[in-house]
């Protein structure tokens, strides 16, 4: 008899045990959702600093440093615009004799939420432009030109849709394809992925991009199969040359341009008779260096 009571208490234990736990369980606050990040000159201020900081800025050159006590402004902070709330709207650099050798862009400049021009060229830049970038839903203007980037498309270019000139020329190291994304950018207008190791076809979603006015993949191994060069009504500028890739007829081309470099490739036959409708004013034509007929 003993033993079943003993039995019978342990079993009213748990039983109050469980019912406590449960009721603290039940009364406990829920941890409430993350706010959104608020973005202000503050955030602004903290990314520069961020890529001060990654970049060595405090042996940049005399005269180019940022004056990281005083406010935003072109005059203390020299490369860098703000509009009249104080948010940062541009960001240039173009200048080898400014950074170190071999740094790598921080992630924080994704925090520059006002940001429509970015230009970080001859900066001797290397790894992946930060994926932050394509969160830069401002961005008018992107250049990385003359760096030493093995990757870029490390984010949502669709989400660029401002964007009108994209220069990542002579980034020798940089290898990967364009992204069908591309075909978002509906105010696209200068392109450039020359001289670096890109390779396989420019995707046919660039066709959505009809305001181009000047394409240049001169120097990588690009195909252009998918692309129908005549829906550009606004191109004046095509640039393909010394790319092996590109063999079989020279493309039909806009009456637009009045510069042709397809040079040095290995396209095969004879120039397409509606070339005889090109514009009598195209001041470079070249197309030496292929296997062409006639």
């Amino acid at each position: 008899m003993m033993k079943k009571t003993t039995i019978l208490k342990s079993l009213m234990a748990l039983s109050i045990g469980f019912v406590v736990l449960s009721c603290n369980k039940e009364n406990t606050p829920s941890t409430p959702d993350p706010q959104p990040k608020e973005y202000n000159r503050q955030t602004d201020s903290l990314a520069l600093v961020a890529i001060y900081n990654a970049s060595d800025g405090a042996n940049w050159k005399e005269g180019k440093q940022w004056k990281l006590n005083k406010p935003l402004s072109k005059e203390d902070w020299p490369g860098i615009q703000v509009d009249d709330r104080g948010r940062v709207t541009s960001l240039s650099f173009s200048t080898t004799d400014l950074f170190p050798e071999n740094w790598e862009l921080p992630a924080d400049i994704g925090d520059l939420k006002e940001l429509t021009y970015l230009k970080v060229n001859n900066a001797k830049l290397i790894g992946a432009i930060p994926s932050s970038v394509f969160g830069l839903t401002k961005l008018q203007k992107l250049f990385f030109e003359k760096n030493n980037l093995s990757s870029v498309f490390t984010g949502n270019l669709e989400n660029l849709t401002e964007l009108t000139d994209f220069y990542i020329d002579s980034n020798t190291n940089l290898e990967g394809s364009v992204p069908a994304q591309i075909g978002n950018l509906k105010n696209l207008k200068q392109v450039s992925i020359a001289y670096t190791k890109m390779s396989g076809a420019i995707p046919a979603e660039l066709n959505n991009c009809t305001n181009l006015a000047s394409f240049s993949a001169n120097h990588t191994t690009v195909t252009i199969d998918n692309v129908d060069w005549t829906k550009f009504s606004n191109l004046t500028s095509l640039m393909l040359n010394n790319n092996e890739a590109l063999t079989g007829p020279l493309p039909d081309l806009p009456t637009t341009l009045t510069n042709i470099q397809l040079q040095d490739c290995n396209f095969t036959g004879n120039v397409p008779e509606s070339w005889a409708n090109l514009n009598k004013k195209c001041g470079t034509l070249k197309i030496n260096g292929n296997r062409l007929q006639g």
